[in-house]
């Protein structure tokens, strides 16, 4: 009965590592893109992030912060130098910024943000 045991905790062991390691490879928002045109830059999280979200910002003003959307809830604003790359690479362009949470520092209030990038 002990092997029995072991051997069904291994096998679900397995499974569910496998299953992990299947979802960390899996397609996600930027899995289309090239290396070299994605770009991660630093915000302040205004809301519950974690880390894989998928945000989203409506538009790309010339000076004020950028916010990034969860939803319709406000979940990550860029200032300063990240904000200042980020209207250089979407300025001019219709469509929104999208973006994904990559780490979120909570202790400090930080995030992370992989955003696409046209170079």
């Amino acid at each position: 009965m002990g092997e029995d045991f072991l051997r069904r905790r291994n096998d679900r062991f397995i499974r569910q590592r496998d299953a992990r390691f299947v979802e960390e490879i899996g397609p996600d928002l930027f899995s289309t893109c090239l290396p070299d045109a994605v770009v991660n830059v630093c915000g302040t999280a205004l809301g519950d992030v974690s880390d894989g979200d998928e945000l989203w910002a409506p538009e790309v003003n010339e000076s004020s912060p950028i916010n990034f959307y969860r939803g319709n809830l406000p979940a990550v604003r860029l200032d300063g130098p990240a904000a200042d790359h980020v209207r250089a690479e979407h300025r001019g362009r219709a469509a929104p910024v999208v973006a994904q949470v990559v780490q979120v520092e909570r202790d400090h209030g930080l995030v992370t943000l992989r955003i696409r990038s046209k170079s």
